[in-house]
C-alpha cells in the first residue's frame, strides 16, 4: 500500500489523519486498510511476492511494528466494540487490543455476549460505556436478572459516561433490580422498558453525577435525587411509581418532566438554581403543582388531561380546560395559551379553580382558544383575566374546533356571574386585545366595552406620570399645552417631532417657550424637530442650560440660537446633533466637558466651524452651503471624523487629532473653484477608511469650462492623514496626464495601490493642442523621483496613447511594482501600436504579475 496518506473515518463523522502521529506509516503487510474497516488478505494463505506482499514486496507485516497507543488510537474510531474485535483476524499482533479501549461501544448484542464481553474488558476504568439494543429487534429478549448481570458489569468497569438503552420490555417486570453506584460517572442515561430500579438501602451515592437522565423505569426519584449531590440537569421521562414526581435539590438547573398516557398526580418541585424547566406531560384530573423555584428564566409547559371516566378540568360548569401551554419567547415575555372546550356532559359537579392546580411564573401574554358554541365567554375571560395578573397582551380566538355551532340555550350557566357586564374590575396591565372570528354577537360588544370601560377610566390621566413622552405631528397650542400638565418632576426622555411638510408651524416664540419648559422638565434625552422658516430665524432664541441630559438633538429649521451669557453649562452631555440652526459651536462644545459624540449639519455658514475639545471621539461635519469656509479641530482622542460638504474656493483645513482611526470624507467643489493645475479642477474629494484599516483617498478631477488664474495646491487645502491607496478619476479629452499624477504621488508619498480612471472614448475626443498646459513639467518623462511604496497599479480605459506608454515606462522605472492591470478602452485593438509596446514593456518585467483585460473582461495574462 505504501504510505498510508488518507484518514482513517471515525465515529460521528470524525477522522484519524497519520500526520498526527508525527511519522509516516509504511504498510508492508497483506492487509489494506479500506473505510476505517480492516480486510484481511484473499483466501489460499500468503500473497504472492509478485503481488508486493502488501505493497513493499517484502513480505514483513510492519503493522504489527506500531505501538499499541497508535493501534489502540486506530480501533477507538470503529464505530462500536464488536467491530474493533473483529480485527482480531488481521494478526495475532491485533488479538484481544479492543479489550484495552477507554471507550467501548457495543449495539444489539444478546444478554449472554454482552456479559461475556464485558468480562473480558482489560480497562480497570473504562471513559465511556454505551450498551444499545434497539426495540426493533426480535432474537434477544432480556430479564430482569440480566439486566442486573449487565448493571454490575457496568459498575465494575466504573465509566465516567454510561448510557444504557434497551428498547424492549423486560420480561418479569415486577422483579426489583438493584441500581449500583458509580462513583466516577459524570452522565448517566438509563432507558430499560418497565424496570422496576430499587437503591441500595446504604451507600449508592453518586458523588460526581453532574447529568441524570432515566426513561420508562419504575424508580424513586426523590430518594435517588438525595444521592446525587452535584447533579445539575436531570431529564425524566415516562417514570413509573405513583405518578408523582419529586424533585428536591439545590443544584439543578435544568429539569426536564416528560409523561404521557399514564396521568400525571403531581409535581413537586423545590430547586433554587433551576433556569430552565420543562414540564410535557398528560395530567390527572386531581393533578396538583408545587413549584419553589424563584431562578427560573425559560419556561416550557405542555400539558393535557385525559378524559377519564367522562370528566375533565372545569374552567366553570360549561366549559373544561383541555390543554395548556406555557412558553418562554426570545424576548423574555411568558406566554400563556389555554384551549378551552364545551364540557361533553350536561352536568358536571367536578370544578376546580385554576389557580389551585398551578403555581404559574408572572405571564404578560394570554392566548384563550375558544370552542364557544356561540356561549357566552366574557364573565369567564374576565374571571382569568383576574387570576394571571400582570397579563399586558389578550388574544381570543373563538370556534375554531367546529363549524356546526349551535346557538346559547336562554338562562345558559355560560353567563355567570350575571353581573359581569357591569364588573369594575381594574386590569392595570392590559394594553393590547385581539379578538379572531368576532360575529358581532351582543355578548362580544359587552366584553369589547367592558374592557374600554375598564381601561379609560384608569388611563384618563396616566400620561402625565410617564417618564418618556413623545409628541409626533401634534400642533404647537397642543403641545404647550400638554407640557403644562406633566406631573413628572424630571423625565426620562422627552422628543417633540413635527414633519417638514406641515410647514412653518413653530415660530421662534414657540419653540423658545418649548426650549424653557423641556429645561424645566430636565430630560436626560432631549429631542426637537421643528421647521422655523428663514424668515423667522433672524429672531434669537436662547439655548437653556440641561443639567441632566446625556443626549441632546435639535433641529430647527433656521433659527439662530444663543447661549446664556453667564453659566448655561451642559455637565451630563454625552451625545450632541445641532441641524440646521446658527449657533456658535466653539462656545457650545466648551461648556460640554463630558461631549463624546458631535453632530453639525449646516445649511448656511459663512464662518470655519471649530471644534477644540478633549472629550469628543466621534465627529460628524455636513454642509451643503458653497460658502464653508474651513475646519479646524483639536481633539485628541478623536477616532471617527465623517466630513461632506461643499467647499469654497478659499477653504482651509487644520487638524490636530493623532487617534483618528475611522475616516470618511467627500468634499465638493464647485466650477473654478479647487484647481490641479491650470488644466484640471477637482471636482470631489472622498477619503474613507477601509475594513481592513487602509485609507482610500478618491480624486474626481475634471476639466474646467474657461481658464483660471486660481491655483491652489490640493496640501494646502486639506491635512491628510497618510493614505495607502489613491483612486483618481480623470476627465482627461485627451489631455496628457503624466506629470500630474506623478506630481500627486509625490505629494502622497507611502501610496502603495494606485488606480487611475480616465474617461470614456466618445468618439469626439479633443486632440491635445501643441504645446498645452496639461504637458507640464516638460521632463516629467525622464524624471527620477523615487515611488518606494508603490506596488500596484491598475489603469482603466487605456487607449494606447504615447503618454499613456511613456507614464507606465515611468513607473516600471521609479516604483517597485508587484502587480500591473491594465483594461483597454473598448474601441482599442490589442494590435494597435500602443497595446504592442505595453506587450513588450511587460515581458521585459519578468517579476512583475501583469494583466491585460480586453473588451468583454477577457484576459491576457504575462
Amino acid at each position: 500500500m505504501g504510505q498510508l496518506n488518507k484518514c482513517i473515518p471515525g465515529r460521528a463523522g470524525k477522522s484519524l489523519s497519520c500526520s498526527e502521529t508525527n511519522r509516516p506509516i509504511d504498510v508492508k503487510s497483506g492487509l489494506s486498510l479500506s473505510h476505517g474497516v480492516a480486510v484481511a488478505p484473499p483466501r489460499g494463505g500468503r500473497p504472492r511476492r509478485d503481488q508486493g506482499a502488501g505493497g513493499g514486496g517484502d513480505g514483513v507485516d510492519r503493522i504489527s511494528g506500531l505501538p499499541d497507543d497508535l493501534l489502540l488510537l486506530v480501533l477507538s474510531r470503529f464505530l462500536s466494540a464488536r467491530e474493533a474485535a473483529r480485527t482480531s483476524v488481521l494478526s495475532s499482533r491485533w488479538s484481544g487490543l479492543w479489550r484495552r479501549l477507554p471507550e467501548l461501544y457495543f449495539s444489539d448484542l444478546s444478554p449472554s455476549a454482552l456479559e461475556a464481553a464485558l468480562a473480558k474488558v482489560a480497562v480497570p476504568k473504562l471513559f465511556v460505556l454505551d450498551i444499545a439494543v434497539s426495540r426493533h429487534t426480535d432474537r434477544h429478549s432480556f430479564s430482569a436478572a440480566d439486566v442486573a448481570s449487565l448493571l454490575r458489569n457496568a459498575a465494575r468497569l466504573n465509566p465516567v459516561e454510561l448510557k444504557v438503552v434497551v428498547g424492549l420490555e423486560v420480561k418479569d417486570r415486577g422483579v426489583a433490580v438493584e441500581f449500583p453506584c458509580f462513583p466516577r460517572a459524570t452522565s448517566i442515561h438509563l432507558e430499560v422498558f418497565y424496570l422496576n430500579l430499587t437503591l441500595p438501602s446504604q451507600g449508592g451515592e453518586f458523588p460526581v453525577l453532574e447529568r441524570l437522565s432515566i426513561r420508562n423505569c419504575f424508580i424513586n426519584i426523590g430518594v435517588l435525587i438525595s444521592r446525587c449531590p452535584y447533579i445539575r440537569v436531570l431529564n425524566l421521562s415516562h417514570c413509573r411509581g405513583d405518578d408523582a414526581t419529586i424533585v428536591h435539590s439545590t443544584t439543578i438547573e435544568e429539569l426536564i418532566v416528560t409523561n404521557h398516557f399514564i396521568g400525571l398526580r403531581s409535581v413537586d418541585i423545590v430547586a433554587p438554581v433551576l433556569k430552565k424547566l420543562t414540564l410535557h406531560a398528560d395530567l390527572h384530573k386531581d393533578f396538583t403543582m408545587s413549584l419553589l423555584a424563584p431562578m427560573v428564566e425559560n419556561h416550557s409547559w405542555s400539558c393535557s388531561w385525559l378524559d377519564i371516566d367522562g370528566i375533565t378540568l372545569e374552567i366553570d360548569r360549561t366549559r373544561c380546560l383541555r390543554r395548556l401551554m406555557l412558553e418562554t419567547e426570545k424576548s423574555g415575555c411568558i406566554v400563556l395559551r389555554l384551549d378551552i372546550r364545551r364540557s361533553s356532559l350536561h352536568s358536571v359537579s367536578h370544578e376546580r379553580k385554576l389557580q389551585e392546580i398551578f403555581q404559574f411564573p408572572k405571564c404578560s401574554v394570554l392566548e384563550l382558544y375558544l370552542e364557544s358554541s356561540e356561549h357566552v365567554y366574557g364573565g369567564m375571560v374576565l374571571n382569568i383575566l383576574r387570576i394571571c395578573n400582570g397579563i399586558r397582551r389578550l388574544k381570543l380566538v373563538s370556534n375554531y374546533w367546529f363549524s356546526d355551532v349551535k346557538g346559547c340555550p336562554p338562562n345558559c350557566l355560560c353567563d355567570q356571574p350575571q353581573n359581569w357586564r357591569s364588573h369594575n374590575t381594574i386590569l392595570l396591565g392590559l394594553e393590547e386585545v385581539e379578538i379572531e372570528n368576532f360575529k358581532g354577537s351582543n355578548h362580544e360588544v359587552d366584553f369589547l366595552k367592558l374592557l374600554f370601560s375598564v381601561l379609560s377610566s384608569r388611563w384618563s390621566d396616566l400620561w402625565r406620570r410617564l417618564p418618556e413622552l413623545y409628541f409626533r405631528n401634534v400642533s404647537p397650542n397642543a403641545v404647550e399645552a400638554a407640557l403644562t400638565k406633566v406631573a413628572v418632576p424630571k423625565l426620562s426622555v422627552l422628543d417633540i417631532h413635527d414633519d417638514y411638510y406641515n410647514g412653518s408651524r413653530f415660530s421662534a416664540a414657540v419653540v423658545a417657550y418649548l426650549l424653557r419648559t423641556a429645561a424645566r422638565l430636565d430630560p436626560l434625552e432631549l429631542s426637537i424637530t421643528v421647521w422655523v422658516g428663514e424668515k423667522d430665524g433672524h429672531n434669537a432664541v436662547e439655548l437653556p442650560c440641561f443639567v441632566r441630559a446625556t443626549s441632546i438633538y435639535l433641529d430647527v429649521g433656521y433659527l439662530h440660537l444663543t447661549l446664556p451669557a453667564q453659566c448655561g453649562e451642559f455637565p451630563a452631555l454625552e451625545r450632541l446633533s445641532i441641524f440646521g440652526c446658527i449657533i456658535n459651536i466653539s462656545a457650545l462644545v466648551s461648556r460640554c466637558p463630558d461631549l463624546r459624540v458631535l453632530e453639525l449639519t449646516q445649511r448656511r455658514s459663512d464662518d470655519t466651524i471649530m471644534v477644540h475639545s478633549t472629550t469628543i471621539e466621534e465627529l460628524s461635519v455636513h454642509t451643503d452651503c458653497s460658502r464653508f469656509r474651513g475646519v479646524a479641530i483639536v481633539a485628541p482622542v478623536l477616532k471617527k471624523l465623517t466630513l461632506n460638504a461643499n467647499m469654497h474656493k478659499d477653504f482651509t483645513m487644520s487638524l490636530l487629532a493623532p487617534m483618528v482611526e475611522n475616516h470618511s470624507w467627500s468634499c465638493k467643489w464647485h466650477e473654478i473653484d479647487g484647481m490641479i493645475d491650470r488644466t484640471r479642477r477637482l471636482g470631489r474629494l472622498t477619503l474613507e477608511t477601509e475594513k481592513s484599516g487602509c485609507i482610500v483617498l478618491r480624486l474626481d478631477i475634471r476639466s474646467p469650462s474657461r481658464s483660471v488664474s486660481h491655483e491652489p495646491k490640493l496640501q494646502e487645502i486639506i491635512q491628510f492623514p497618510k493614505c495607502s491607496v489613491l483612486e483618481l478619476y480623470l476627465q482627461g479629452s485627451g489631455h496628457v496626464y503624466g506629470g500630474m499624477v506623478l506630481n500627486i504621488l509625490r505629494n502622497f508619498s507611502g501610496i502603495r495601490r494606485l488606480k487611475l480612471m480616465t474617461s470614456y472614448w466618445n468618439g469626439d475626443v479633443q486632440v491635445c493642442p501643441p504645446n498645452c498646459l496639461c504637458d507640464q513639467p516638460q521632463n516629467w518623462r525622464s524624471h527620477s523621483t523615487l515611488l518606494l511604496g508603490l506596488e500596484e497599479v491598475e489603469i482603466v480605459h487605456f487607449k494606447g496613447n504615447s503618454h499613456e506608454v511613456d507614464f507606465l515606462k515611468l513607473l516600471f522605472r521609479c516604483a517597485p511594482l508587484t502587480k500591473v492591470i491594465v483594461r483597454l478602452e473598448s474601441k482599442v485593438s490589442k494590435r494597435s501600436k500602443g497595446c504592442k509596446e505595453i506587450y513588450n514593456l511587460f515581458k521585459a518585467n519578468p517579476s512583475v504579475e501583469c494583466n491585460v483585460y480586453l473588451k468583454l473582461d477577457a484576459e491576457h495574462k504575462y
